[in-house]
């Protein structure tokens, strides 16, 4: 039994049990076993997806890397070439949503899920500088 409040980043950083359950997120002492695990709504990724939709960038969820193991992917596929980067969605950017009822149901249904920002219909560019491959020398040249 716990005997200290339990923090969201506390859920966070406990061991998956099953995404996208944590240890914590388990009831192990409740009235019969009938308490429903805590919503993490409240995580910086949810605000920051509902913050991105307010603006009309229209987002969708993605997988993650697994805590702690880089390499590994949370779609449970052993050899994810995309770790934390590919849809949860089945149509990715195509269902980019700035509807805020859309992006709420995503993260209830996977409350750890990355962010993606569909850009073109954003009016976005982005600059991945990626030092480990001269990133920083071409941003430089730019």
């Amino acid at each position: 039994m716990l005997r200290e409040a339990v923090t969201v980043e506390d859920v966070l950083a406990s061991p998956m049990i099953a995404d996208p359950l944590h240890k914590l997120d388990c009831c192990v002492v409740s009235d019969g076993g009938g308490a429903p695990p805590p919503l993490v709504k409240d995580t910086p990724t949810f605000r920051a997806a509902l913050e991105y939709a307010r603006r009309g960038w229209p987002v969708f969820p993605v997988y993650q890397a697994r805590e702690g193991h880089g390499t590994a992917c949370t779609c449970g596929q052993r050899t994810c070439t995309d770790v934390g980067k590919h849809p949860r969605t089945r149509q990715g950017s195509n269902d980019a949503s700035a509807d805020l009822s859309v992006v709420e149901r995503w993260w209830d249904t996977w409350p750890t899920a990355n962010i993606a920002i569909a850009c073109a219909p954003s009016n976005l560019v982005i600059i991945d500088i990626d030092p480990r491959h001269g990133g920083d020398e071409s941003l430089r040249d730019l």
